[in-house]
């Protein structure tokens, strides 16, 4: 049965008055259910989200009006039931869960039920983080999506500061065995994992940099070769080709091979090939961050330098016998925020520094595939979004990074 929001997106969509007769066929409705629709459309009228003209009806624009398509849109956009998310009581439970560093059952006083649905829809959705199921600890993640939507039915979310969470190595550390305990007894069902997480990771890092391809549409391009009419060659030559670049990156991974000069220039190569006058080659000229221009970057002059430097350094590291997991992820803030601002390329240096470190990760058996919907923001604002560099802040992320990949690996190797 349609809802008030599948009417309301198919009028906004469509942008000109419809008559009731012409939602129920693009809606796909039977005749039967002309009446239901006609009663939904009075609905969302007195709402003042769409207004009756001569012709039909059609959205009535306001501040309002366009929230609610805006997060429809978003929910479209990363496959997520807006249906679901729009839901005046679940933006009551994400306001009382927001301010809490980790919330428990015990903070809800709501039927266990409804509850346990609303953890798993925010939790399959990228904006929970599950530290435990018996007791159920968890953190809601920092995400513009969730302010907006509690925006939307009256709620006011507090500013919150950059995430500041408590010592996650023991839990890292516990749910990392418990991983490798699992992958062993179940390999093929883990590169089956790989594979398909690493489709939502292509999407969301290409979204960071303004390709607007949908999680939908990126696999049923990826999987079935279905091209998305209303893309340029270009957004979608861009999609396959960091396909292959992340294919080169995880064998290389998986082989143990040790970054070097070329095997990074070769990412850069096969994740840029539509552009193929800067592919792989090392910038000579100088560049600047849109939209940030606190974001210092290497002089075309000192880059070789630079860049011989950062792989000193890292050779270093990955010479060392033992590392501690601390040891990992303090290295891995340092190495991701060091590459991003050496900055070699003209083009896709953010991309190609989330292919290295996931490199780096990988190759010392840390299973991560993707960044979650509800750490894209914090992400991005930790890294080239940053008014100054701070490689803790960036570190907090990645261990959050990875205690995600972990737990969706190890409850689905079960």
């Amino acid at each position: 049965m349609a809802t008030n929001y599948d009417l309301f997106e198919v009028i906004y969509t469509k942008g000109t008055a419809l008559t009731p007769q012409e939602i129920v066929r693009l809606l796909r409705q039977p005749a039967s259910a002309y009446a239901g629709i006609y009663q939904t459309l009075l609905r969302l009228q007195r709402e003042s989200l769409i207004q009756k003209t001569p012709h039909g009806f059609q959205v009535r624009l306001s501040a309002r009006s366009t929230l609610l398509y805006r997060l429809i849109r978003f929910c479209l956009a990363n496959d997520l039931s807006y249906n679901h998310f729009l839901d005046k009581n679940m933006a009551a439970f994400i306001k009382r869960a927001w301010p809490k560093q980790r919330f428990s059952s015990q903070d809800f006083a709501i039927n266990p039920r409804t509850f346990a649905r609303y953890v798993e829809l925010l939790d399959r959705s990228g904006f929970l983080i599950i530290f435990s199921r018996k007791p159920l600890i968890a953190l809601l993640l920092r995400h513009s999506f969730l302010t907006k939507l509690c925006e939307y039915f009256g709620c006011t979310l507090s500013p919150e500061p950059a995430l500041n969470q408590k010592e996650l190595l023991p839990r890292l550390l516990k749910e990392l065995r418990l991983f490798h305990q699992r992958q062993k007894k179940n390999e093929r069902k883990y590169r089956a994992l790989v594979g398909s997480y690493q489709l939502r990771f292509i999407q969301h890092s290409l979204n960071l940099e303004g390709n607007p391809i949908t999680l939908p549409e990126t696999v049923k391009l990826l999987q079935h070769q279905i091209v998305p009419q209303y893309l340029s060659l270009e957004a979608i030559e861009e999609v396959r080709n960091y396909q292959r670049a992340m294919a080169a990156m995880l064998n290389d991974a998986a082989e143990r091979k040790s970054l070097t000069l070329t095997s990074i220039l070769n990412y850069h190569y096969l994740a840029l090939q539509h552009k193929p006058a800067i592919a792989g080659q090392i910038r000579t000229i100088a560049v600047v961050i849109k939209n940030n221009p606190y974001f210092k970057i290497t002089s075309p002059q000192e880059i070789r330098g630079k860049l011989d430097l950062f792989l000193q350094k890292y050779n270093a590291f990955i010479a060392q016998k033992k590392r501690s997991l601390r040891e990992v992820f303090h290295f891995a803030a340092h190495f991701h925020n060091q590459f991003q601002h050496i900055h070699p390329f003209i083009d896709g240096n953010s991309r190609t520094t989330r292919l290295l470190t996931f490199h780096l990760l990988r190759s010392v058996g840390i299973p991560v595939i993707d960044i979650p919907l509800g750490l894209l923001e914090e992400y991005l604002s930790s890294t080239k979004g940053a008014v100054r560099r701070d490689d803790q802040r960036l570190r907090r992320v990645l261990e959050l990074v990875v205690l995600y990949n972990l737990r969706l690996f190890n409850e689905q190797l079960r």
